[in-house]
């Protein structure tokens, strides 16, 4: 990239879990915790084949159908959540290799934001 082209950024946009931090495994801890909490019998492996790609409503129907819980649509997610939640507040989350000196850098010359496909209470 050269100077012409680096003057043409307008801003610059960092996605946050892995990249900016490591949440050393929350994300699955939270998976396994909420699957207990709800009697939820899949493999981790399993259930990251199986979904991968699929979004969270699709995910919460297709759990609640083929484990045939007495729940409402929503309720995953939210335990979910809360446990995401819950996790975030005990452990501390690490910033990754070099991630603060690289934002302190790239603020003074250009607009930055954190983008997340996370809930807004876990960002």
């Amino acid at each position: 990239m050269n100077i012409k082209q680096l003057k043409k950024i307008k801003g610059i946009l960092f996605d946050l879990d892995g990249t900016l931090v490591s949440n050393d495994g929350i994300q699955e801890e939270s998976i396994l915790k909420t699957f207990d909490f709800f009697n939820i019998n899949i493999p981790l492996k399993e259930f990251s084949e199986r979904f991968t790609g699929k979004g969270l409503p699709q995910i919460e129907k297709e759990l609640i159908k083929e484990f045939n819980l007495d729940i409402k649509e929503g309720d995953i997610r939210e335990k979910r959540k809360e446990i995401v939640v819950k996790l975030l507040s005990e452990k501390k989350s690490k910033c990754t290799y070099y991630a603060k000196e690289i934002i302190e850098f790239l603020n003074s010359k250009y607009p930055l934001a954190i983008c997340s496909a996370g809930e807004k209470e876990e960002v």
